[in-house]
């Protein structure tokens, strides 16, 4: 049950030879493990110096520790003083330039050329600054995270995709003050935050963002809809006297030509447009009826006939300028003898005169002057 070398003794394992031991297995004596050399069980340091205790030129635990290349020692478990593994001498690692050592508080330290690699301890898994986790079957490793002193990485160079799963929800967020950057909820919103407000949240029909949007151009593709306290939209340029400032609305095609616009494109007139660059009619509605348009020609005209009144018999144009003027009431009769007329009044230096458009005949108005 207990195999035991005493001090000053030597005990060679030679290649081949298997020792399996459910009790303890003790080294407390020069001891060497040859190539093919097995030994399982309890195995108890109690050599104050190892190296000059145990020759050994492979060490496996649980597949995860080995020292060389040659002879195996599969343990269920180490005891004695954790200060006996500080004497094993580099050439007997697996690569030669690295060292194995187990403090006395039972943390476990990897060193390479000299510096800590990693420490094992009940925290965890210590990695130095700049040392990386890496993952992948890669030579240069699909996946690495490190620190590097300054920042923090999590380097995803290899193909494919990089995956951040959550059973039910995933957050971002700040280490000191526990403020939620981005929140990711399964099957509901994801979430954008600022100063731990959210700002900008999915919604199963889009998204709903709280405050402004501020950006140099913006592209609706389907319906706009503004809704706020007052029901106001304001566009706004650079130009703050007020003067020609650019401020319009416009509707392009598919090819991003411009149909129409409404407002000040220009900015050397302080004006107001309404422009219809598709040389179609401009429409004047209420009640979603057109009452008046001006057409493709630049005429204003009632959207039917003998149907709407220029003014009211209470709200009246003060003058009306114009050239000739014709009148006819065709389509409907007079009060007098019920028929209708076409009649052009036009202006002559010193008369009027009136034409009947109907049969040709032109007449003079007989004026008299009156001082």
């Amino acid at each position: 049950d207990t195999v035991t070398i005493s001090s000053g003794k030597f005990l060679a394992v030679g290649g081949g030879v298997t020792v399996t031991n459910a009790g303890t297995f003790t080294v407390s004596g020069p001891t060497s493990f040859q190539s093919g050399a097995v030994v399982t069980g309890v195995v108890t340091f109690t050599e104050a110096d190892l190296q000059s205790a145990l020759s050994v030129t492979a060490l496996d635990v649980g597949s995860n520790i080995k020292l060389g290349n040659a002879g195996v020692i599969t343990a269920t478990s180490f005891s004695g003083d954790g200060s006996n593994l500080t004497g094993i001498d580099a050439t007997t690692i697996v690569n030669g330039t690295s060292n194995v050592t187990v403090a006395a508080s039972g943390d476990i330290t990897v060193t390479r050329a000299g510096s800590t690699a990693a420490t094992f301890d009940s925290a965890g898994v210590h990695l130095a600054d700049s040392k990386k986790i890496r993952f992948g079957d890669t030579v240069s490793a699909d996946l690495e995270i490190y620190h590097d002193g300054s920042d923090s990485f999590v380097n995803d160079k290899g193909a494919g995709n990089l995956y951040i799963q959550g059973s039910s929800s995933v957050f971002i967020r700040d280490y000191n003050t526990g403020e939620n950057h981005i929140r990711c909820v399964a099957n509901d919103a994801v979430t954008l935050y600022h100063n731990n407000i959210d700002k900008l949240s999915t919604t199963s029909g889009g998204i709903n963002v709280t405050g402004q949007v501020v950006c140099d151009g913006l592209v609706v593709d389907g319906g706009l809809t503004a809704s706020n306290s007052t029901g106001q939209i304001d566009l706004k340029d650079n130009n703050s006297t007020g003067n020609a400032a650019i401020q319009y609305v416009r509707g392009i095609d598919s090819s991003n030509t411009q149909q129409w616009f409404v407002g000040n494109a220009d900015t050397n007139a302080d004006i107001f447009l309404t422009n219809n660059q598709a040389s179609g009619n401009i429409y004047f509605q209420t009640a979603s009826t057109n009452r008046c348009l001006i057409n493709s020609s630049g005429y204003l005209i009632p959207a039917a006939s003998n149907t709407y009144d220029l003014g009211t018999s209470s709200l009246r144009w003060r003058n009306i300028y114009t050239n000739d003027l014709n009148l006819s009431n065709e389509g409907s009769a007079n009060d007098v003898d019920g028929t209708w007329g076409d009649w052009t009044i036009q202006e002559g230096e010193n008369d009027l005169f009136i034409i009947n458009r109907r049969n040709g005949k032109k007449f003079k108005i007989n004026l008299t002057e009156v001082n």
